[in-house]
């Protein structure tokens, strides 16, 4: 699978979540990550896109530097 259906599918999700009237009022975005400057609150598949980025960027550098960190 691309990255991009990926991206898709979870874009798509989250406008019918938004559209859905009969759920009760919880918020989409995760407080934690919603909090980041760059973070963005469309609900289009390039913010999506942007959105991911922030959440596994970190967690991909940590993973690049931490054999020099460790020896």
């Amino acid at each position: 699978m691309s990255a991009y259906f990926l991206v898709s599918l979870q874009a798509q999700a989250r406008n019918e979540s938004n559209n859905n009237q009969f759920l009760p009022a919880n918020s989409t975005e995760p407080t934690d990550f919603s909090k980041h400057q760059w973070w963005d609150l469309k609900l289009g598949w390039k913010s999506t896109l942007n959105n991911l980025r922030l959440i596994i960027q970190p967690y991909i550098f940590w993973n690049l530097i931490k054999p020099w960190l460790s020896s």
